[in-house]
């Protein structure tokens, strides 16, 4: 079976491509064998994979990612990785699914898993890894890196429960920020309100506002053609 690695889309930013372990069962055998021959090349390594990588010991290595970007979302991207594929030689390729969770899903029963996945939620991500299909973070960049990077709240979040135990499941590759709540202040201090500064006070507040007659929360969900979105979220 193929192990992938896994960049994550949620609310914060950064990340990192790097190759994983190939069976060459699909049919890019040719491929799989020169990344194999670059990866053998740097077994005996004493760098970080991404040190070996700005060296150019990866150079001629082809790195497939899977992933939800497209249109201008898909140009952006691309357009960030030319730098990384300059300094290194490695051709990254992106591809585009619409139905992100069923393609992925397709590709790892046949045999032809992308190196990368960038995944759109968290919760997916661990799902496949319950599954055994994602690479540990940690097994090619070295903690003090990760730990450079990222605060700890973030590492703990990419921290998920493996078939062999915990393991550092992605890096977080973009920052969206989304769910915010909007209040009308005025109204809030007349019917003395105070704004919630835990989740417990949140849903005790909402109560509040129940019971003095009033409907809490709403959620716009128009966007255009995209209309929905805000509701999955």
């Amino acid at each position: 079976m193929k192990k992938f690695f896994a960049l994550v889309l949620m609310i914060t930013m950064i990340g990192l491509a790097a190759c994983s372990e190939d069976t060459g069962q699909d049919d890019s055998d040719g491929q799989n064998q020169g990344n194999e021959q670059k990866q053998s090349d740097t077994a005996d390594y004493s760098g970080s994979a991404l040190e070996a990588a700005y060296e150019g010991k990866f150079e001629g290595t082809t790195v497939s990612i899977l992933g939800p970007f497209s249109g201008a979302d898909e140009v952006k991207f691309n357009e960030t990785i030319k730098g990384f594929e300059e300094k290194t030689g490695i051709d990254i390729v992106y591809e585009y699914a619409n139905d992100f969770g069923t393609v992925l899903n397709i590709r790892i029963d046949g045999g032809n898993a992308p190196d990368i996945a960038n995944f759109p939620q968290p919760g997916l991500l661990e799902d496949f890894v319950k599954e055994g299909h994602i690479l540990d973070v940690s097994e090619f960049l070295k903690k003090d890196y990760l730990e450079s990077q990222y605060s700890p709240s973030w590492i703990d979040m990419s921290t998920m429960e493996g078939p062999n135990g915990e393991m550092v499941a992605g890096v977080w590759q973009r920052a969206n920020a989304k769910s915010l709540v909007w209040y009308p202040k005025k109204a809030f201090e007349q019917a003395g309100y105070e704004v919630p500064t835990t989740w417990d006070e949140l849903m005790d507040l909402t109560e509040q506002i129940a019971k003095d007659g009033y409907t809490p929360w709403a959620i716009g969900i128009e966007s255009g053609e995209a209309t929905g979105w805000p509701a999955t979220d």
